[in-house]
């Protein structure tokens, strides 16, 4: 199959586009830098060269400034919101002027869920949340919606990657490896999380099984709180874990509006994708942690 991916250049991404190669599908990206293997675009300047699109068999839209890699000003806020909306937009827009069928599996996120209590469990057919996570994934999939009936649409909803190439790990683990894990706030958040070579092959079954559409949630089937996922972390490296939590008015002080990324958090099972037969192969925090720790696991 010929995939087309834009946000190609990202954690995801660059994973994504290895594994569907290794499969033996063919891949190229939207990029504002065309050539080696690129087609140009530009979200924010409305511009796509039109010939991917006509290339591609399937687009899959990862595209979107990062959430948590700048304080959260006004400025900020609207980039995160709009390179995902307007990025979502030029891709269906030029999507819905061809009537061959094709497959667009556009990503979302588990922060569409809000903040919810760790003993409530959230398929996806749960109630959405109302924060500014919530609503700009909400506004997201309601690009993606537009997609006309002629092509296939999954929507893809992902919890926090694990990796060791990028993400929240390798921020976490030289924590760790200090002795100075601790947890945040109560510590009693979900944290709904999935290995990233998980994550690519929940991509590339939604691509492969043409019964597949709608909303998916991309995370593992078992979910940790915030306190056990840095216990866990200091035990994978043999360290004590023994620091009080870092106490929710001090993350608010430096990260400002930002901390909500840390502090909030939901139980998101995987419904769809285990009623499908999809098969995990990190279900368990701790065997995840174990692969990504060691020498196999070091290049994901």
């Amino acid at each position: 199959m010929k995939v087309l991916i834009a946000g190609g250049t990202g954690l995801v991404g660059k994973a994504l586009n290895r594994g569907l190669y290794q499969e033996g599908h063919e891949v190229k990206l939207l990029s504002r830098k065309p050539g080696n293997g690129a087609f140009l675009w530009d979200p924010e300047k409305d511009q796509i060269d039109s010939r991917a699109i006509d290339w591609a068999d399937a687009v899959i839209n990862l595209a979107g400034a990062g959430i948590a890699d700048e304080r959260w000003s006004e400025d900020r806020k609207s980039l995160i919101r709009s390179s995902r909306v307007k990025a979502t937009q030029l891709l269906v827009s030029e999507l819905n002027k061809r009537q061959e069928h094709k497959v667009l599996i556009n990503a979302s996120a588990i922060g569409i869920y809000g903040d919810q209590l760790f003993d409530k469990v959230l398929d996806e057919e749960a109630a959405l949340g109302n924060d500014f996570l919530a609503s700009v994934c909400k506004d997201w999939e309601v690009e993606a919606q537009k997609v006309s009936a002629t092509h296939r649409l999954v929507i893809v909803r992902i919890g926090i990657v694990l990796s060791t190439q990028g993400g929240a790990l390798p921020k976490l683990l030289p924590l760790a490896q200090w002795g100075i894990a601790s947890a945040v706030g109560s510590g009693l958040q979900g944290i709904s999380w999935i290995h990233i070579q998980d994550l690519c092959e929940a991509f590339r079954f939604c691509l492969e099984k043409a019964e597949i559409s709608g909303v998916v949630n991309g995370t593992s089937p078992r979910a940790v709180n915030n306190q056990e996922m840095m216990r866990l972390l200091a035990h994978s490296v043999k360290r004590p874990f023994w620091m009080p939590a870092v106490p929710s008015f001090v993350l608010k002080t430096f990260l400002g509006e930002m901390a909500a990324v840390v502090l909030s958090g939901q139980q998101v099972k995987p419904a769809k994708l285990e009623r499908l037969g999809f098969q995990f192969q990190y279900p368990d925090f701790t065997l995840a942690l174990t692969d990504l720790l060691s020498s196999k696991g070091s290049s994901s």
